[in-house]
């Protein structure tokens, strides 16, 4: 966020900004693509990022509503115009919203960029674990049963067929994950 905000800032005449947001398949932002209509005549304001937090604590499991996060925004920068906003979740849980804004160029000689920590929630985490742990006795006992079938010895049942089950369920989880993921930026490319 901060080198997209320098590069704004850096940008004498621009007019108008239309972010597109990319999240690599495990949700994390991993770059922006921006559209950009400039005058040749120099800007008055300039845009730039904030970043909103959604959760308030590490543990948090009840997000602030965005609706909120953008009218608290709005009260603390009243010189600010918000171009746009997207809500950035994790796990399903959104845990932050970045802004996208116009607004004074400097603030007592410099610009201001906001630098707010934002916090990652653990339910996303203890989810993907728990669910993990809840497919471990189903991968045992198909393992079993196909250790039994093909006249393995125990210690294979009990070790080599369960890791390639796990393997194999790991394996389509990402693809599947990543087929999600795709499928939602293609969406938000054809809303553009």
């Amino acid at each position: 966020m901060s080198e997209l905000n320098e590069w704004m800032a850096n940008q004498v005449g621009l007019v108008h900004v239309a972010p597109v947001i990319h999240r690599d398949y495990h949700g994390e932002v991993s770059g922006a693509t921006l559209t950009c209509t400039a005058s040749s005549r120099p800007a008055t304001e300039i845009f730039r990022f904030f970043r909103l937090p959604l959760l308030s604590k590490p543990w948090g499991l009840r997000p602030k509503p965005v609706g909120e996060a953008l009218n608290d925004w709005a009260d603390r920068y009243p010189d600010h115009t918000r171009v746009t906003h997207l809500a950035i979740s994790s796990a399903g849980v959104p845990i932050e919203c970045w802004v996208l804004a116009k607004g004074p160029p400097l603030i007592d000689g410099a610009a201001v960029w906001n630098t707010t920590q934002v916090y990652k929630p653990i339910l996303g985490t203890a989810w993907t674990v728990f669910s993990m742990i809840a497919v471990l006795p189903i991968v045992i006992t198909i393992s079993a049963a196909v250790a039994v079938g093909i006249h393995a010895p125990v210690w294979a049942g009990i070790t080599i067929i369960p890791a390639f089950l796990l393997g194999g369920v790991f394996y389509f989880a990402r693809r599947r994950r990543r087929k999600a993921m795709a499928r939602v930026q293609d969406q938000r490319a054809d809303r553009t």
